[in-house]
């Protein structure tokens, strides 16, 4: 029930229809990308879920050479939690 699954510019758990939990991301320009939705449900809350679901897509990130924006609040609160997810963000200087 906790296995990550990637689909077309996001990151979920459980049916693609109705996720437990779900990161959505859009491309900004060749370089950035922009985390634009993340939830997770009740079921799986207080878990780390977010934490995982934040990760996967810096990994994405960094695997294709990409930096990261963060529209959504939810994400970028868990982001701002972790220094060492901060180094991805498009805007550090």
């Amino acid at each position: 029930m906790t296995d990550l699954q990637k689909g077309e510019n996001q990151f979920y758990i459980g049916d693609v229809n109705q996720p437990d939990a779900i990161i959505q991301f859009r491309k900004v320009n060749d370089q950035t990308i922009d985390i634009h939705y993340a939830a997770v449900s009740d079921t799986l809350g207080n878990q780390g879920m977010g934490t995982k679901l934040v990760e996967k897509v810096i990994d994405y990130a960094n695997e294709n050479g990409l930096k990261i924006t963060c529209t959504s609040s939810y994400a970028r609160n868990i982001i701002n939690h972790f220094p060492e997810f901060q180094q991805f963000y498009a805007n550090k200087e």
